[in-house]
């Protein structure tokens, strides 16, 4: 009995259909892009229940010919190539002829289409690609489509589908991605009987992004037009202080297609380097122009992923486009420009007196540790000041330095030092100042804060060796601890001016559907429309500013799914914990950086910020001795 057999046409349909169709914005996107190759101006899409259970696609285009009907639903059929060559000429959205039979494989459709000269049109009715009926209809010109019940006959995909309220927020990203990369053309979303967006058609790309994310965005881009060779870049970028935690508002089209390219991404990156955070991200709307041969649509089922034949021309268009629009922007605005790899300037010396009105207190410091003190500032000073080009000081000649030093440093009794200098009490930040009990104190080991490096890593010493500690992770573990002390409830600070957050609109809907999760973090956050949300309220640690940082950073997180239940509430606090905590960079006074250094040792649960990355180093005694070679 044979093994291999043929399969009917109609279940090859149906695995086709989920290269193509993986949920309803796969099939707004096809329908969309069919209506924009149909050479419509206005195309309506209107849903419910996320597309699921009802989806309709309207363009004025110049429809099909009665006669083309019944085979535009076949699979392969397509009005846009003839022969092999003219794939190497592709200028269309679309061209293989499978959206229509895949979508119709999975879904009860109905399609009526009406060509500009003919007196009437025509309907076809499908389900689970049989056709069912096929009738002359009265009909505006161009076509419309309906799509019911996707995957009525499929329940293994259907289970893989999320809430309505996700599934509608894709088939939002597919229609906003053709509003961007078509301003020429109107588009309208129409959400369970609400129009939601309605753009203007008018040619401007600035228009288009105002009618999609709103005036503070539109208004705060910088157009940019350039080219490299035959390839031409245009668009929008945002200036460095507009950024988002995730590329989910970076939309790269080539040739009118929303693509997704590992060098538009790289060569983003590069023009923008050293001009950003860490951990943020650029927003950009860029269409890049190039010759069809140059690119091979044709290498993922979506054609969201293509390949360049000259990645190398593309990634210098797009890198010189934007460093260029930059640059000019820093010019116009008067901005300086862009710091060149971080200097470090030596640590200045403390103050050698306080104010007589503040109170003293100990840790008292002895003449010992100020010319400790400034053993580090000389230490600090060979790393800055040597000849060019400077070369980092290796670790091990640095502790060598300063351990000479400290060898010289006389040793003075604090109560019998003249020169021993009172901190203030008034001088410890509120956020690291805090009662400690008498037996923690009796387990802290004895520590020597000699100073920090860079502005982000203590250099402590005790009796066994040295400690390196990165105080911003160090401090973030700690704010992070006392959220978690006080379980599922966090106070929050109302805003006199609430703050306004731009978000995708997959990334809203996700934090919609996390509202309560985000109020029992400390946030009030309400639905202003569009693609908007409005922060009335936010945790007690965190800063006005911050705001707009931790929505998008945690809305990034949920619209990709890798958040749930209480995972969600969980990295909510750590966020906040981040930006609440120490910058890295900033200088820190010495009480400052002692009083973090003793708690980083007295607290056994403060080893790893809450990412994961290591709070402090040891280098022991006999490591550096072994180093230097004083011992074998």
């Amino acid at each position: 009995m044979a093994k291999i057999v043929r399969l009917t046409p109609q279940i090859a349909n149906m695995i086709a259909a989920g290269e193509v169709v993986e949920r309803p914005g796969s099939v707004a996107k096809e329908l969309i892009e069919n209506a924009i190759d149909a050479g419509a101006d206005r195309i309506t899409v209107e849903m419910k229940n996320g597309g699921v259970s009802y989806l309709r696609v309207t363009d004025n285009g110049c429809g099909i010919e009665p006669e083309d009907v019944r085979t535009a639903f076949l699979r392969h059929a397509t009005s846009k190539i003839r022969s092999a060559t003219d794939l190497d000429a592709i200028m269309t959205l679309g061209f293989r002829g499978e959206a229509l039979a895949a979508v119709a494989a999975v879904a009860r459709v109905d399609m009526i289409t009406r060509t500009r000269f003919a007196a009437s049109g025509v309907q076809i009715t499908l389900e689970g690609g049989n056709e069912i009926d096929f009738t002359d209809t009265g009909c505006p010109v161009g076509t419309t489509i309906v799509v019911r019940d996707l995957f009525f006959n499929v329940p293994a995909r259907m289970k893989f589908l999320k809430k309505d309220a996700t599934e509608g927020a894709y088939v939002e990203a597919a229609l906003v991605h053709a509003a961007i990369s078509r301003p020429d053309l109107s588009f309208c979303l129409i959400k369970d009987g609400r129009e939601v967006l309605n753009t203007p058609g008018d040619g401007s790309l600035t228009s288009a992004i105002y009618a999609v994310y709103g005036r503070d965005l539109a208004e705060g881009m910088i157009s940019t037009v350039g080219s490299f060779h035959d390839i031409t870049v245009e668009g929008c970028i945002s200036p460095p202080s507009v950024t988002r935690a995730s590329r989910n508002l970076q939309c790269f089209f080539v040739n009118g297609r929303f693509v997704r390219a590992k060098v538009l991404t790289a060569a983003l990156d590069e023009a923008y380097r050293n001009r950003l955070m860490h951990g943020r991200m650029a927003v950009c709307f860029l269409n890049i122009r190039v010759s069809p041969e140059m690119v091979d649509v044709n290498v993922h089922p979506t054609k969201m992923e293509i390949k360049f034949s000259r990645e190398k021309d593309v990634f210098r268009a797009v890198y010189n486009t934007v460093l260029s629009a930059l640059e000019a922007d820093d010019h116009i605005s008067g901005k300086t420009p862009p710091e060149q790899p971080v200097r470090y300037e030596p640590m200045a010396a403390p103050s050698s007196a306080q104010p007589v009105s503040e109170p003293a207190r100990t840790p008292v410091q002895t003449s010992q540790e100020m010319y400790l003190q400034s053993a580090v500032k000389v230490a600090s000073e060979r790393i800055h000041y040597r000849s060019e080009p400077a070369k980092p000081m290796a670790l091990g000649d640095l502790l060598k330095d300063l351990g000479s030093l400290y060898e010289k440093a006389p040793i003075v009794d604090a109560q019998d030092d003249p020169l021993a200098v009172s901190v203030s009490s008034a001088a410890e930040p509120a956020d690291i100042k805090e009662e400690k009990s008498q037996n923690t104190l009796q387990n802290i080991p004895p520590v020597r804060v000699l100073g920090e490096l860079f502005s982000t890593y203590i250099i402590a010493q005790e009796q066994n060796g040295v400690w390196l500690i990165d105080k911003h992770a160090a401090h973030e573990r700690m704010i992070f601890n006392e959220l978690v002390k006080r379980k599922d409830k966090q106070d929050g600070q109302l805003l006199l001016y609430p703050v306004t957050v731009v978000l995708s609109r997959p990334e809203k809907q996700a934090c919609i559907d996390n509202l309560p999760t985000f109020a029992d973090a400390g946030f009030l956050v309400e639905d202003i429309g569009g693609q908007s949300l409005l922060v009335r309220q936010i945790p007690l640690y965190l800063a006005e500013e911050d705001v707009p940082a931790v929505l998008s950073e945690m809305a990034g997180k949920l619209a990709s799914g890798g958040e749930s239940g209480n995972m969600v509430y969980e990295e909510l606090l750590k966020s906040v914990s981040c930006k609440a905590a120490i910058k890295a960079g900033r200088s820190s006074d010495g009480f400052e950086l002692q009083q973090l250094a003793e708690k980083v040792l007295a607290m056994p649960d403060v080893r790893q910020c809450p990412h994961g990355r290591p709070v402090a180093v040891f280098v022991s005694r006999r490591e550096l001795e072994k180093r230097f070679k004083r011992i074998v």
